[in-house]
C-alpha cells in the first residue's frame, strides 16, 4: 500500500536537483535548450534514454508496427473518372443523352486502398518519431562538441567521464533510425505522404493494435512538470516508489552539505547492464556518488558485488549481490550507514529483512570478517504503527536502533541535525 504524500514543492524540489543533475552528466554543466521537453512530444536527452533502452518504449512500439504491417485496415473510397457509359451504374441526369449517343460520362469507381485515417495515423507517428531521433542525433553532436570543450578547459581532468554515454546514446540512435525508416519504406507505410494529416477514428480507438499504438501515441514525451528554475522534466516515467527514492537522496544530500558546510563534488558511473536491473521504465544506469572533501561519501544506488576482489577495503557480499539505496560512508573512521527508502505505509516482512541482509553480508576486503556496516535503516514517509502490527513494536525507537543497529526511520528524521548528531558518536 502506497502512500499520499508529495506536495507540489516536493514534486519542484526532486525536478530541480534530478534536472541539474542530468544536465551535468549529458553537458558538463553547459546550458542547453534541448535539455528541456519543449511540449507533448519533444524529446530530451534524459527521455531519449529512457526510451531507447532494450525492451523499454522503441522496442514495444516497433513490434506493434511489425504486427500492423500484415493486418493492416483496409478502406473503401469512390473515385469519379470519365468512363463508358455502360460502366456507369448510377448516371446524371445530364450525361442520359450523351450516353444514348456512346459519349462518355462520369463514371463512379469503388476502390481499396490502404489510405484510411487509422494508417495515416501510423505513418504520421513513425513520421513524427523519425524527426526527433534526427533531432536528437544532432544534439548529441553539439553536446558532445560542448563536452570535449568543457574537458580541455579542465586541466585537471584526465578524461572525458560522459564520452560512453554519448557512444552509448549515439549507437542506439542510429539503431532506430535505421529501423523506423525501414519500417516507413514498408507495406502499406510507403504509399502514403510524408507527416499525413488524420483525424480519430473509432476503430484506432477499438482496434487492438491500433489501439496500442495509439497508446503509445498519448503517452509519448507525456505530462510535464515545471520547477522553480523554469526547467522541464518528464515525470510520467518516474513511478512513485523511484520519486520518493530521489526525494531521500537529495534531502540526506543537502543535510549533510549544511551539516559539514562543504558543498559536496558529483560524481558518476554506468553500470553493467546485466547487473541487477530492474526491468522498471525509469531505471536508472549508473552509480551516483556525492563526495563531501575527504570525509563522507554518500553513494546513490550502489553495487556490492558477492566477490571478494579489488583492492583492500573494498567492500564485498558474503551472500549475494547486493545494492542499497544510499550508503553513508565516514572515510576516517571507516563507518558505514546504509539506508534504504520505501514508499509504502504497510510495510512487508521482506523489507525489514534486506536491512539485516545488508548489515549481516557486507565486509570489507582485509578486514578479517567484520561487518562493514553500522547501522541498516528502512527510510519511510510515515511510520504507522497500527498498520504494521506484525513487526517488532519498539522497531522505530531511537535506543533499539541505537542498540540492535537496524530499524525504521521517518524522512523528516533524516534532515534533523539532531539526528546525525544522535547516531553518529564518531568523529566527523
Amino acid at each position: 500500500m502506497e502512500v499520499d504524500f508529495f506536495r507540489q514543492e516536493d514534486y519542484e524540489y526532486v525536478i530541480e536537483n534530478l534536472a541539474q543533475i542530468w544536465k551535468w552528466i549529458f553537458l558538463k554543466g553547459y546550458s542547453f535548450d534541448s535539455f528541456n521537453v519543449r511540449g507533448r512530444g519533444g524529446l530530451s536527452l534524459w527521455l531519449f534514454w529512457e526510451y531507447s533502452r532494450d525492451g523499454g518504449f522503441y522496442d514495444e512500439l516497433l513490434r506493434y508496427i511489425r504486427n500492423l504491417l500484415n493486418n493492416s485496415r483496409i478502406g473503401l473510397i469512390q473515385r469519379s473518372e470519365v468512363g463508358k457509359p455502360y460502366r456507369a451504374r448510377r448516371m446524371k441526369s445530364s450525361d442520359y443523352v450523351r450516353a444514348l449517343n456512346n459519349l462518355p460520362v462520369v463514371v463512379e469507381r469503388t476502390l481499396s486502398t490502404y489510405r484510411v485515417q487509422e494508417n495515416l495515423f501510423v505513418a504520421h507517428f513513425v513520421d513524427k518519431i523519425l524527426s526527433d531521433i534526427h533531432e536528437m542525433k544532432e544534439v548529441l553532436k553539439i553536446a558532445r562538441r560542448n563536452s570535449d570543450i568543457a574537458v580541455k578547459r579542465d586541466e585537471d581532468e584526465k578524461e572525458n567521464e560522459g564520452k560512453n554515454i554519448f557512444d552509448d546514446l549515439e549507437a542506439r540512435a542510429d539503431k532506430y533510425y535505421r529501423q523506423f525508416l525501414g519500417l516507413r519504406g514498408m507495406g502499406f507505410l510507403k504509399e502514403i505522404e510524408k507527416f499525413p494529416q488524420f483525424h480519430i477514428t473509432s476503430a484506432i480507438l477499438n482496434s487492438p493494435l491500433y489501439a496500442k499504438i495509439f497508446q503509445k501515441y498519448i503517452d509519448y514525451a507525456g505530462v510535464l512538470m515545471r520547477g522553480p528554475i523554469n526547467r522541464e522534466l518528464e515525470l510520467s516515467m518516474l513511478s512513485n516508489y523511484r520519486f520518493f527514492e530521489l526525494y531521500v537522496l537529495f534531502k540526506i544530500r543537502d543535510t549533510l552539505k549544511n551539516y559539514l558546510h562543504i558543498e559536496p563534488k558529483f560524481e558518476y558511473k554506468v553500470l553493467e547492464r546485466n547487473i541487477l536491473e530492474e526491468m522498471e521504465l525509469d531505471y536508472f544506469l549508473m552509480e551516483w556518488d556525492f563526495h563531501y572533501d575527504s570525509k563522507i561519501v554518500l553513494r546513490y544506488q550502489n553495487t556490492v558485488p558477492a566477490v571478494e576482489g579489488g583492492d583492500k577495503g573494498d567492500l564485498f557480499s558474503i551472500s549475494v549481490w547486493m545494492r542499497p539505496d544510499f550508503m553513508i560512508e565516514v572515510i576516517s573512521e571507516g563507518k558505514i550507514i546504509v539506508l534504504d527508502a520505501k514508499y509504502k505505509a504497510r510495510l512487508e516482512r521482506y523489507d525489514i529483512w534486506q536491512m539485516h541482509a545488508y548489515k549481516d553480508a557486507i565486509r570489507r576486503k582485509g578486514d578479517k570478517g567484520k561487518q562493514a556496516i553500522s547501522m541498516s535503516l528502512l527510510v519511510v514517509p510515515e511510520y504507522y504503527k497500527e498498520g504494521n502490527y506484525e513487526l517488532y513494536s519498539k522497531i522505530d525507537d531511537y535506543e533499539v536502533i541505537e542498540e540492535v543497529g537496524t530499524g525504521i526511520v521517518e524522512i523528516f528524521d533524516l534532515t534533523e541535525p539532531a539526528f546525525w548528531k544522535r547516531f553518529w558518536k564518531f568523529k566527523i
